[in-house]
């Protein structure tokens, strides 16, 4: 059996097992596309009453089935599956998704990479920070399983008759409100993973991390509008900003204790070792300059500060320069009697 006829053998039982309790269902075998290499093909499930569908991914499943497990055993867990995701799918009709007056109220935002997002990325309207991409998203509502939401695509933004520009104004203004940005000292986040009255070791350095209530996506606080001067006058003027995964950033001061270096070490080690693939989102470090307002990579603005800095030595050696001109200029037009007068008294 190959993963086609897996799919086609789930869709028939998956129909046999819960169209008498359900009603009818709509079951296809559709590509997905996702972000993050995470692109897949499989079932794309709904009532026929129904306008919003669930989508599985069953490639793990398969491998399950190829190591030797039971293909009944695989049936009933997806059927479990499917039943509770139908019973708690969340309402949704055409006509609000017609209307972006109502859409904009619900649009959030989530940061990806772009270089591994660069196809994707053709069919979506998106920002660039660097080599980031701000994307945004229509959030359905919840689930058991959380919030669903829908990404938006250039072919939406074509039907609602609006521009990117336009699109990027109303999910900035939304998505804070919808998921609120938190800032905490990972002392906190530790402490509070590791439960009360277990001791935490002293920290070092402050490092901060920044994430949404939900801690989902939460790396799109660095999009927020605002957010990054509120890092700044919390932490300081200078920033690293740390992509530890989609869901969350770390921030700390670029007080003179951390070399650049370093940090994209410890940045690809990280998600080589201990972030998933789909959760990655670049083997870079990022840096905030709160006098010039500027969110680049650290390695940009370690050039911009070396172009800074020759500039002004260039303009200092020029104004040096001058005056050294000026004082000559005024020595040649001074007369025999003013150098006299001017002469020192011994």
């Amino acid at each position: 059996m190959n993963y086609d006829q897996f799919l086609e053998n789930l869709s028939a039982d998956i129909k046999a097992a819960l169209e008498p309790e359900l009603g009818a269902l709509h079951i296809e075998i559709r590509d997905v596309e996702k972000l993050s290499g995470q692109s897949y093909t499989g079932l794309m499930i709904r009532k026929e009453s129904e306008n919003i569908a669930m989508s599985m991914n069953l490639t793990k499943q398969f491998e399950q089935l190829e190591q030797g497990r039971p293909y009944i055993a695989i049936t009933n867990e997806v059927i479990g599956e499917v039943t509770h995701h139908m019973e708690n799918m969340p309402s949704f009709s055409v006509e609000q998704f017609d209307s972006y007056e109502t859409i904009k109220e619900h649009l959030t935002m989530e940061v990806v990479g772009t270089k591994a997002n660069r196809d994707m990325l053709r069919q979506i309207p998106h920002r660039e920070m660097e080599d980031l991409s701000v994307v945004y998203r229509y959030e359905l509502g919840e689930s058991s399983h959380g919030s669903m939401s829908t990404l938006i695509t250039n072919e939406m933004i074509e039907h609602f008759g609006i521009s990117p520009e336009q699109l990027h104004e109303d999910a900035a203004r939304s998505a804070p409100e919808l998921n609120p940005p938190t800032l905490r000292p990972m002392f906190d986040v530790l402490a509070d993973m590791a439960g009360p009255g277990m001791g935490m070791p002293p920290m070092g350095p402050p490092i901060y991390v920044a994430t949404t209530m939900e801690s989902q996506n939460g790396a799109c606080v660095i999009a927020y509008p605002g957010f990054l001067e509120y890092a700044k006058d919390i932490i300081g003027d200078q920033l690293f900003i740390l992509p530890s995964s989609k869901h969350e950033v770390l921030i700390l001061p670029d007080n003179g204790e951390f070399n650049t270096e370093n940090l994209m070490d410890m940045v690809c080690t990280v998600n080589r070792l201990e972030v998933a693939p789909e959760d990655r989102l670049a083997d870079n470090v990022y840096h905030y300059d709160g006098e010039d307002r500027v969110f680049e990579t650290a390695k940009h603005y370690e050039d911009r500060m070396a172009e800074k800095e020759a500039a002004l030595g260039n303009e200092k050696g020029s104004i040096l320069k001058d005056l050294e001109e000026h004082k000559k200029e005024c020595v040649g037009k001074m007369s025999p009697t003013d150098h006299k007068r001017n002469a020192p008294v011994l």
